[in-house]
């Protein structure tokens, strides 16, 4: 565990000059952004992708994953009996026949089939985690899986839910915040 004076040292030692300029002076509020982009800033407190995505999960949306993840396993018994019954073993053409039902049940009405295919959909997104045995394996399945989900035409249907869940939610909030 370090002391304060060697946290101090530390930033002092990561911290470039210009930043610590722009800190140390004192602004008007009209000039706070003048020379921003002159700032140079490298992040460099970043993981593997994995251990990011690990890290975000833990935080804030295990809950999320975990449902995610029963709503694929749900939609697999019940639909998905060729190729073993596994994603990873599906042919290409099975797959958008799949995703081609996800997509249907993501503009239903019904709101439990959205949020259904909305589930499935991010667990597609996830690499089928549950159905390979590493982290590249995964990573590669959760690449190869968006561009088949952009490839069909998920891309705007989700951006619309998740506009409309937006506003759903402002339209709550605000009528609490009254």
């Amino acid at each position: 565990m370090t002391n304060g004076s060697e946290n101090s040292l530390r930033l002092r030692q990561i911290l470039p000059n210009k930043f610590r300029e722009l800190t140390r002076r004192t602004r008007k509020e009209s000039d706070i952004y003048s020379d921003i982009t002159e700032c140079n800033f490298t992040y460099s407190n970043q993981d593997s992708l994995s251990a990011e995505l690990a890290e975000l999960y833990s935080y804030s949306e295990e809950q999320d994953l975990h449902d995610a993840q029963g709503s694929w396993e749900q939609f697999q018994r019940n639909y998905i009996t060729e190729g073993g019954g596994t994603w990873v073993g599906l042919s290409e053409e099975e797959r958008v026949g799949h995703v081609g039902q996800l997509l249907a049940w993501l503009q239903d009405s019904d709101v439990v089939y959205r949020s259904l295919a909305s589930q499935c959909l991010l667990f597609l997104c996830q690499g089928n985690y549950t159905e390979v045995g590493t982290t590249e394996e995964c990573i590669a399945l959760a690449r190869r899986n968006a561009f088949l989900l952009y490839r069909c035409g998920v891309w705007q249907p989700l951006v619309k839910l998740t506009d409309n869940q937006a506003k759903e939610y402002r339209r709550s909030t605000s009528k609490t915040a009254l």
